[in-house]
């Protein structure tokens, strides 16, 4: 590829994933992809940033190849269950995310809590406040992630707006 580093473009695109500039992210992965075809951190971010773009369908292609040459991976898995859940279908989605909190055992602090994220979303969707709580606190105990402490306090909310709906 002409000189091209697959870590310093990977690293590239994922700078510009967060600063929203999607397109030029996309561009430096297709690049690490034809590389490295199986690169996982370019699948799972390629799947992110079409998920961020609309474009689940597109994205959910790349979240299942991840998947398959990576079946151990988290990650994948939680990518997997973002897709799905951005294609409504949310049972699925949540059996991904689950998934990808058992294979958390070998994984970064940082990819765990991006697979809790990712639970605990698919749990409120799933109207599973108290799992979601559960998992929050786990993810936070494990990650230290504030994010996840901040929603284990919104879940509480919702949980007892659920129960008082009940009565």
């Amino acid at each position: 590829m002409n000189g091209f580093e697959v870590g310093r473009g990977f690293q590239e695109a994922r700078v510009l994933a967060l600063v929203e500039r999607r397109e030029d992210a996309l561009a430096l992965l297709d690049q690490v992809l034809a590389a490295v075809p199986n690169h996982l951190g370019a699948l799972v971010l390629r799947s992110d940033v079409l998920c961020a773009l609309g474009r689940p369908g597109e994205a959910l292609v790349y979240a299942r190849e991840a998947v398959q040459g990576w079946p151990t991976a988290a990650v994948a898995h939680s990518a997997l269950a973002r897709c799905l859940e951005a294609l409504g279908q949310a049972p699925e989605a949540l059996q991904a995310a689950q998934e990808s909190r058992r294979l958390l055992a070998g994984a970064e602090p940082g990819e765990a809590a991006v697979v809790f994220a990712t639970l605990v979303g698919c749990l409120r969707h799933a109207r599973l406040f108290r799992e979601a709580l559960a998992a929050a606190l786990e993810g936070h105990e494990r990650t230290g992630d504030a994010i996840l402490a901040e929603w284990a306090v919104e879940i509480e909310q919702e949980l007892a707006a659920a129960e008082r709906e009940r009565c």
